[in-house]
C-alpha cells in the first residue's frame, strides 16, 4: 500500500515538472509596433452615398487611413466617442477633408440618439465600425439603409467572435470579409474577402494583432470593397450559405497563445522570457 502510495505521488511530481516545463516555454511577446506605412492618394472623392460610424478606437483609425489611401471617403461620420475633447480632434481633421461631422457622447450603438441621427441620415450606405460587442438591434434593418460590416474572419467558415485567431490556428491565414449587416449574426451578405498568409503577416514586424493587425486587414477589405464600387458604381453582394460554418466564442488565452506562436514561430526575435 504504502508503495503504491509513492509511485503514485511520483507520478503525480513527474506530470506537475512536465506542466511546470510546458509552462516555462510561454513567453510575452514583445510590444513589437513597426508602423504600418500608409500613404494618402492625391485626391479623394467623397461620396455622397456614404456614410460612416466612427467609434473612437485603433480600428476606425485604420479604416480612415485605408480609405484616404484609395482615394474615397465616406461623406459624413458620426463620431460615438465617450469625451468631447478627443472627439472634437478627430471631427476636425475629417473636417479639413471636407466630411462633416456629427458627435454624440455614448458608447451604446442602440441608444435612442444616436438611432435617430442615423435614421436621419441622407446617405443609403453606412459603414459601421462601432465599440466592440455592439450589435444592431432589429430597429436598425427597417429604416432603409445598409451597413457595411468588416468581420475579421472568412465567412461562412468562421463567424463569431476573435475568429481571425481560429483562422490562425486551423488554415495558417487571418481574412476579413466585408459583408451586409443582418438579422443574422455575421450572416449578411458578402461584398469580398481580404487575407494575408503567415508569412505576409510576419513582414510587418508587428505582433499587435488585436488592435494592428486585425484591424489593417479589415480596413483593407473595407477600401477594396468601396474601391470596386466606386468603379462599378455599385455593390454586388452575394448571399451566404447559411447551413455551412461555425459559430466561435472569445478564444481561450492558452489557445490564443498558441496562435500567437504559429504565426511568429518563437524565434528570439519576436518573443523574451517571461
Amino acid at each position: 500500500m504504502i508503495a503504491r502510495k509513492v509511485l503514485a505521488m511520483d507520478k503525480k511530481a513527474k506530470q506537475s515538472q512536465s506542466l511546470g516545463a510546458w509552462v516555462d516555454t510561454l513567453h510575452d511577446f514583445c510590444a513589437k509596433d513597426t508602423p504600418i506605412a500608409c500613404k494618402e492618394a492625391e485626391s479623394i472623392t467623397l461620396d455622397s452615398t456614404l456614410a460612416m460610424i466612427y467609434a473612437i478606437t485603433p480600428r476606425s483609425e485604420l479604416y480612415m487611413q485605408a480609405l484616404f489611401a484609395s482615394g474615397i471617403a465616406p461623406s459624413h461620420i458620426l463620431l460615438l466617442a465617450e469625451r468631447e475633447p478627443e472627439a472634437q480632434s478627430i471631427a476636425l481633421k475629417l473636417q479639413e477633408k471636407g466630411i462633416t461631422t456629427h458627435c454624440i457622447l455614448s458608447k451604446d450603438i442602440n441608444a435612442q440618439e444616436v438611432y435617430h441621427a442615423i435614421k436621419a441620415l441622407s446617405q443609403r450606405y453606412v459603414i459601421y465600425s462601432g465599440y466592440g460587442g455592439g450589435i444592431l438591434e432589429p430597429k436598425y434593418f427597417d429604416i432603409g439603409k445598409q451597413f457595411l460590416h468588416i468581420h475579421a474572419g472568412r465567412v461562412p467558415q468562421y463567424k463569431g467572435s476573435t475568429t481571425c485567431y481560429y483562422s490562425l490556428l486551423e488554415q495558417g491565414e487571418m481574412c476579413a470579409s466585408a459583408i451586409f449587416l443582418s438579422d443574422r449574426l455575421d450572416g449578411g451578405d458578402v461584398l469580398g474577402y481580404f487575407s494575408l498568409s503567415q508569412a505576409a503577416l510576419r513582414e510587418f514586424q508587428n505582433t499587435d494583432i488585436d488592435t494592428t493587425l486585425e484591424p489593417y486587414i479589415r480596413a483593407q477589405a473595407l477600401a477594396n470593397v468601396l474601391s470596386s464600387y466606386k468603379k462599378q458604381g455599385s455593390f454586388v453582394p452575394i448571399p451566404q450559405n447559411q447551413t455551412q460554418g461555425e459559430t466561435y466564442y472569445r478564444i481561450h488565452p492558452t489557445l490564443k497563445h498558441l496562435a500567437l506562436f504559429a504565426l511568429f514561430e518563437r524565434d528570439d526575435s519576436s518573443h523574451k522570457e517571461a
